[in-house]
């Protein structure tokens, strides 16, 4: 067996366009009428429209009080990872052709992520013979990268207007890790299964970019009581129910994932393992006429950039990532004072991820800290420290510099001079390289 697939990732590989004769109206009109069939339903007194800024959206047809459930999305229509392994009386393959044991034996243990990204591919290969073909029409396309929208799919010279930011690494990142998935995944396709070579890399960067644009975190949506009846072992039972706690695949909830985020949460996540639907409901009053948003949670332009493709006009959003990487011993000496806390406990890599946010309205030095997100000063802090303040932070671990009232007076003040300058350094160092792109893009 060779060790690399025999295809040449860089060839034109986009599937042919699919039949494009319907309207955005018809193919949601499709799309609802192949929801409630399966128990999927909007509220009544919500529509989908197009919207000419953010695309399908939701509204409000009357005035909707706090509490209504805009979508119940069954657990019968969901798309992931689950489907794949038919986890569950819930989560069915629906007559795809099962892949290879091999195939799911080397993912399921470290990367389920793979396997889904893979069972979303074979969806769209069946075209109207998948269950889901009602939800695949309405998604962009594989060769609608204007529609995909997220850099990825940018073009060469437009993608250097983003050299020097912060949403340059990530792409990096995303593109590496989505070859070295394809690669893995195919590698154990090959050969086993049909139409294997119809399952090419520019299909797997579409099922990618759907799951990540528009998916849906399993620890969040899949409670574990609707696994109780799972059809495999007591070991795939705990191992698939190990990957929901961690996030290891994430959930497509057709419908539900029409909802648009502006920033603001104004919704509540509520899985429901006993009516077996998961339902995004209002937090507060929406007037007749409003556009009903989801959250996607708090992040900044450049992360909602690369991951879906629009920021928003709040300079709020406008903020750096810094990424801390202290010594065995600094991170041991930050983790012994009171006030470090890992913010999510299912990504335990963003420990030492930071932002520096924009000062707006807020003087002294207090003003100042409110620039840097928690935690950063005091990790610096930590990692700068002399043996003086070492022994002083670990005789003192309620003392947070942070939270102190005068930082430049305290037994830390060097140490906090020292990290703002660091601080000031490396801001500076940015700013020039963002400033030299620019002057290269004319």
């Amino acid at each position: 067996m060779e060790d690399n697939p025999s295809i040449d990732p860089f060839v034109s590989d986009v599937p042919p366009p699919r039949n494009r004769r319907f309207t955005p109206s018809l193919m949601t009109q499709d799309l609802t009428g192949w929801a409630r069939k399966h128990q999927t339903s909007l509220h009544p007194d919500v529509e989908i429209y197009l919207d000419p800024l953010t695309g399908l959206s939701f509204r409000a047809t009357k005035d909707l009080p706090p509490a209504s459930k805009i979508v119940n999305c069954s657990y019968q229509t969901t798309l992931s990872y689950l489907n794949a392994i038919s986890a569950s009386s819930f989560f069915h393959n629906h007559e795809s052709v099962p892949f290879p044991p091999e195939f799911i034996a080397a993912l399921k243990q470290d990367d389920p992520n793979i396997i889904g990204h893979f069972f979303l591919m074979q969806q769209f290969l069946m075209g109207e013979q998948s269950f889901w073909w009602h939800y695949i029409k309405l998604l962009p396309q594989p060769d609608e990268p204007e529609r995909l929208g997220i850099p990825i799919w940018w073009s060469e010279t437009d993608r250097r207007f983003l050299n020097g930011t912060n949403a340059e690494p990530p792409i990096k990142i995303r593109e590496e890790m989505w070859r070295t998935q394809w690669t893995k995944g195919i590698f154990l396709l090959r050969k086993r299964f049909e139409n294997w070579e119809e399952y090419t890399y520019t299909l797997y960067q579409w099922a990618a970019t759907i799951f990540g644009s528009r998916s849906f975190r399993a620890s969040l949506t899949i409670p574990k009581e609707i696994l109780g009846q799972s059809q495999g072992s007591v070991n795939d039972l705990s191992l698939t129910l190990d990957h929901i706690g961690k996030d290891r695949f994430s959930v497509l909830l057709p419908v539900t994932d029409i909802g648009n985020h502006n920033g603001t949460n104004q919704v509540n996540w509520l899985p429901d393992p006993i009516a077996g639907h998961f339902s995004l409901a209002t937090r507060d009053v929406f007037t007749n006429g409003c556009q009903i948003f989801n959250y996607y949670g708090d992040k900044s332009n450049s992360e909602l950039l690369v991951g879906y493709g629009f920021i928003l006009l709040n300079p709020e959003n406008d903020r750096v990532n810094l990424k801390l990487t202290p010594s065995p011993d600094a991170i041991r000496l930050r983790r012994s004072q009171s006030c470090h806390a890992i913010r999510d406990q299912t990504q335990p890599e963003q420990e030492f991820m930071f932002q520096v946010r924009m000062s707006i309205g807020k003087n002294g030095c207090q003003g100042m800290l409110s620039t840097f997100s928690e935690g950063l000063i005091d990790t610096l802090i930590c990692m700068v420290a002399n043996a003086r303040e070492r022994r002083f932070i670990e005789q003192n671990p309620g003392y947070c510099i942070e939270k102190a009232s005068t930082p430049f007076g305290g037994p830390l003040s060097r140490a906090f001079i020292r990290a703002l300058s660091i601080l000031c350094e490396k801001l500076g160092y940015e700013m020039k390289r963002i400033e030299t792109t620019a002057l290269s893009l004319g």
